[in-house]
């Protein structure tokens, strides 16, 4: 018959670590699943910085830069140079600009 000794015997490991279970089969495609939606949460949150990167470029070009006239208008760079130039054809004797 057996004795339990208290503090047990020399030579016995009293703090035994259980062995490593795998993985249960049910609990792989919630792992997956969850990936997969840190995956989009990040990819959602670059394509929004990039969103508002965009919208800052997009507000430095100002309307100042565009000198709108009764016979076209010009885009001007930020260095005061000429970009881009149209001209206004109008062989009727009222014009009338379009608003936008």
């Amino acid at each position: 018959m057996y004795q339990v000794v208290p503090g047990g015997a020399a030579g016995t490991i009293t703090n035994a670590v259980p062995i490593k279970q795998k993985m249960a089969k049910d609990a792989r495609p919630l792992v997956g699943a969850g990936v997969l939606g840190l995956v989009l949460v990040i990819a959602a949150v670059a394509a929004w910085c990039y969103y508002i990167s965009s919208l800052h470029k997009a507000d430095l070009l100002k309307t100042e830069l565009l000198d709108l006239n009764k016979d076209g208008f010009l885009i001007r760079n930020q260095a005061g140079g000429i970009v881009f130039r149209m001209a206004f054809r109008c062989t009727s004797a009222t014009f009338i600009p379009l608003r936008f």
